[in-house]
């Protein structure tokens, strides 16, 4: 597993302009994305390069939700699907939803 330094994460929070509010923490070599420690979130950094923001739009919490999935069970393209779908509606003059996301998209097994 490839480790970010503190100056990764000052790095990180200047290029993707995330507030203080936010705490970025460097996972251990125990953790994983989709075993986030009590109370945090996991995100994949592929997810900030596609517009990603903090804190994240209702947009975004109402997919999971509706999916019953958190984020770090998300795969990058799953994010830049999320992203891009939202961006791609507003370009085009509709209203983004999580049912009209969810109902564009079929799911594998």
């Amino acid at each position: 597993m490839w480790e970010r330094s503190e100056k990764d994460l000052v790095d990180i929070r200047s290029r993707y302009q995330i507030p203080p509010s936010v705490v970025l923490v460097r996972p251990k070599a125990n953790e994983r994305a989709h075993t986030p420690p009590s109370g945090l979130r996991t995100f994949f950094e592929v997810a900030l390069t596609h517009d990603l923001c903090f804190p994240t739009h209702p947009y975004i919490g109402e997919v999971l939700s509706m999916a019953g999935v958190g984020p770090a069970q998300l795969t990058p393209n799953m994010w830049v699907s999320i992203i891009g779908f939202y961006s791609a509606c507003l370009l085009a003059g509709l209203t983004p939803t999580a049912e009209f996301f969810l109902t564009s998209f079929s799911q594998r097994t």
